[in-house]
């Protein structure tokens, strides 16, 4: 199945960033990309196991403004996702670690995530003069080139630990189901 065909069956627009990423095959920092087949499958694993199991066990209503559709995985149920929003022009990418109630916000665009990504790369040890860095590094922005640019090397490995990623509300009334 192509992205393209998967766009239409879900119908959603991924941002152009993720095709050229999806296309080129590279994956950085122990990302396990999502074949266009797989993220159906995905889908319905969340749905089954994320919003039914929280929907029945904890009252949980997701909101019906927002859809999570995942593309990579890190272990076999911590998920990255692209969040879509209504009267969004793209959508966010969040990480939803399957036993945590929220998802946490890893970047406002796709952009903002490869740069995230890159980040996170060099703080597990990535070699950032490899193949896999170089061609994530060309699907950056010249902005984030540039941002990327700025950080010393030798500091590369820290800057990750700063970023503070916030968790993102996909519930309706969840602050009277937490208390």
């Amino acid at each position: 199945m192509m992205l393209s065909e998967l766009e239409s069956e879900l119908n959603i627009r991924f941002p152009e960033k993720f095709h050229q990423v999806y296309d080129s095959g590279v994956l950085l920092n122990g990302f396990e990309r999502l074949s266009a087949e797989q993220i159906p499958e995905h889908i319905a694993y969340m749905e089954q196991w994320f919003f039914d199991y929280l929907e029945k066990e904890h009252g949980f209503i997701r909101r019906k403004d927002i859809r999570l559709i995942p593309f990579a995985q890190i272990s076999s149920v911590d998920l990255y996702c692209l969040l879509y929003e209504e009267n969004l022009p793209e959508p966010k990418v969040v990480f939803w670690w399957h036993d945590e109630y929220m998802p946490v916000l890893i970047g406002n665009d796709f952009d903002e995530f490869l740069y995230y990504a890159m980040l996170c790369a060099a703080y597990n040890g990535e070699d950032i003069y490899g193949e896999d860095w170089k061609k994530y590094y060309q699907f950056l922005s010249d902005d984030y080139q540039k941002k990327l640019d700025s950080i010393p090397e030798e500091e590369l490995p820290y800057v990750h630990e700063d970023s503070c990623h916030s968790a993102v509300n996909i519930w309706e009334h969840w602050k009277e189901i937490l208390s």
